[in-house]
């Protein structure tokens, strides 16, 4: 499947952000040793903006983020927080190959 520009855009922040967290508390090993990365919408737009002059809404962002966990780009799991409602999403690249990543 194909991405939508959108998608692409979001694919190139967060293959940064997983390869380089920003902050060390973003990062949370899972049991087989994989590591996944928290990624917030917020900052992948404000990457956006300031990597690639696309402004787009959080909302925007998160369509995009499902769309690449639907086409199998990217990983993703929840994780509850002390309230329920403050779960966050955390992230990792599958294990595929590096030309299949950026098609």
């Amino acid at each position: 499947m194909s991405l939508t520009p959108t998608e692409s855009l979001v694919l190139e922040v967060v293959v940064g952000l997983v390869e380089k967290p920003p902050n060390a508390e973003d990062i949370e090993w899972d049991d087989s040793g994989e590591r996944w990365v928290r990624i917030p919408a917020q900052a992948v737009c404000d990457l956006l903006l300031s990597q690639f002059l696309v402004s787009c809404s959080t909302k925007t962002t998160l369509r995009a983020l499902k769309g690449l966990v639907d086409k199998g780009r990217l990983l993703r799991v929840q994780r509850l927080g002390e309230w329920k409602y403050l779960a966050a999403y955390f992230y990792r690249l599958p294990n595929l190959p590096q030309q299949q990543r950026s098609l």
